[in-house]
């Protein structure tokens, strides 16, 4: 979050009689930090990622995916309001490229089906449920309250940490599987981790490089 300090500027004038004229206090304006500080979606901005595979014991697993890369394209109208298109080339060695609409909702960021992709409300829990005729899974997202220190190999960025909790059928819902997705100001994701469902294998990303409008 972008801060202006406050600042009381007092100036003291001495006239003839000895009388002291004060200057008005000036007060800045302050910025009130947006979700879109976090996710920074101006068409041209992209994102690179290393993959890293580890299997749920923490072991890495060989794979030959390359880079993952997100960007930017434009922006479109779906249903009158205005969506910021996004492409990703890459993931886990997909050859088709993945497109998706997001769009600032309030302290959110929502794709086209209204699910949360980021929010900005500390403390504040939702539930994700995936479209399909037999819940397999869910999830509860939350911004934790604390930052924290980040590296990856673009550099180490002061990050929020929003993280998710993955229940299964399987497991009756009944056990909690932790997953995190780091977002800097100003720089947009940095790490995120997805889950494979049946095995909970999973996959990394950290940030190689970015460019940011």
């Amino acid at each position: 979050m972008k801060k202006s300090a406050l600042m009381i500027i007092i100036a003291g004038l001495m006239a003839f009689a000895s009388c002291k004229k004060d200057e008005p206090t000036e007060i800045p304006e302050t910025q009130q930090t947006s979700v879109m500080d976090y996710l920074p979606l101006t068409p041209g901005n992209y994102w690179v990622y290393e993959q890293n595979y580890y299997d749920s014991s923490g072991n890495v697993l060989n794979q030959t995916w390359g880079n993952d890369t997100i960007v930017v394209i434009s922006d479109t109208m779906v249903n009158s309001l205005t969506y910021h298109r996004i492409v990703e080339h890459n993931f886990i060695g997909f050859a088709r490229v993945d497109t998706s609409f997001y769009r600032d909702s309030s302290d959110c960021i929502v794709n086209k089906k209204g699910n949360i992709i980021f929010r900005l409300t500390p403390n504040s829990i939702f539930t994700y449920y995936p479209e399909m005729d037999t819940l397999l899974y869910f999830i509860d997202y939350s911004l934790a309250a604390q930052s924290s220190a980040i590296t990856v190999p673009a550099g180490t960025f002061d990050c929020l940490d929003f993280q998710g909790s993955l229940y299964r059928h399987e497991d009756n819902y009944s056990v909690p599987y932790l997953f995190h997705n780091h977002y800097c100001e100003n720089i947009g994701l940095v790490k995120k981790t997805r889950l494979f469902l049946a095995n909970l294998d999973r996959i990394e990303f950290n940030l190689i490089s970015y460019h940011v409008q």
